[in-house]
């Protein structure tokens, strides 16, 4: 039933428009969770979701968005209370003016009367906008405290990493394929084909050739990877090289295909995706610590969710 009401919510909000209800979804540490401050999270990427997917398919994503949303605004008010709970944490007010002017400059730049707007038609008053970058800046300290301190990724295990999973970064094998196709609809199909075959056999190239195909499209596929490629022509190729070329007969046309070129597989060296393995790694310590940093608030806090 539960879900139900949630889902209804959503079916009605969504073909409301952005017309938010009241309704308490959550309460953490006595701090109320409304639909209303779901829906400011989520709205941008509800809107996103719209312009794909309609009907019940629009309402199952909408309802899991704004799920992962009430998780996020349940984390965000345990680590304010936590913040908020200990007085050795401040927020420097040179640092919280610092982001506030920044913050309107990069929104709205000089244009001050646009800022003011902004706040009516959110019917939110300067000091509302003051705790709202106050609120991010407290969610990065803490971060900052109890995540990203933490995080410690070395030479050695990047080096580890790359030894354990080289097959994560390996680009797969490719042929390169051309392709000559030959109607069997046109009257003079035989001696068409003929004509290919004997100009292929003294020695004409394969690329000069693709001018009499039938097809609209170039015939040249480029490096396809394995799995692209038509399992009869992988059988008739296997044993070639570049350069060779197979014919294949088919109901209503006859196939020149040529393997042009081979690549393959390459795995690249470590020193090319040492990054990408450092931020891989740091992301995987950041989500743990974090996970581990939001269950111990969880310990000591009273959270009670309305919605399932």
């Amino acid at each position: 039933m539960k879900i139900f009401a949630l889902l209804t919510v959503i079916a009605l909000s969504t073909m409301a428009g952005r017309n938010y209800s009241d309704k308490i979804m959550a309460k953490v540490n006595g701090h109320i969770i409304t639909n209303y401050d779901i829906q400011e999270l989520s709205y941008r990427e509800e809107m996103r979701l719209s312009q794909i997917f309609k009907g019940p398919a629009l309402n199952k994503r909408i309802f899991e968005l704004r799920q992962r949303a009430l998780d996020m605004l349940i984390e965000e008010q345990l680590i304010l209370d936590h913040f908020n709970s200990n007085d050795a944490y401040q927020v420097p007010s040179s640092l919280l003016e610092e982001r506030i002017e920044k913050s309107i400059a990069r929104r709205f730049g000089s244009k001050r009367d646009k800022f003011y707007d902004m706040l009516h038609q959110k019917n939110m008053t300067v000091e509302e906008y003051r705790e709202e970058v106050e609120r991010g800046i407290i969610l990065e300290l803490m971060e900052m405290e109890f995540v990203r301190k933490k995080i410690v990724v070395t030479p050695h295990d990047i080096a580890i990493f790359y030894a354990d999973n080289k097959e994560l970064f390996a680009e797969p094998s490719k042929m390169h394929i051309k392709l000559i196709i030959i109607s069997k609809e046109k009257a003079d199909y035989q001696s068409r084909v003929d004509s290919i075959k004997l100009k292929l056999t003294n020695g004409e190239k394969f690329e000069d050739m693709m001018k009499f195909s039938d097809s609209q499209f170039s015939g040249d596929l480029g490096f396809l990877k394995i799995s692209d490629i038509r399992p009869d022509f992988l059988e008739a190729l296997k044993d070639k090289k570049s350069g060779d070329y197979i014919t294949i007969e088919e109901q209503e046309q006859t196939l020149f295909v040529q393997l042009a070129g081979i690549k393959q597989t390459a795995t690249p060296k470590l020193e090319d995706v040492h990054g990408k393995i450092k931020a891989q790694l740091q992301e995987e310590q950041k989500k743990r610590f974090k996970g581990e940093f939001i269950d111990s608030l969880k310990q000591a806090a009273k959270i009670e969710k309305f919605v399932k």
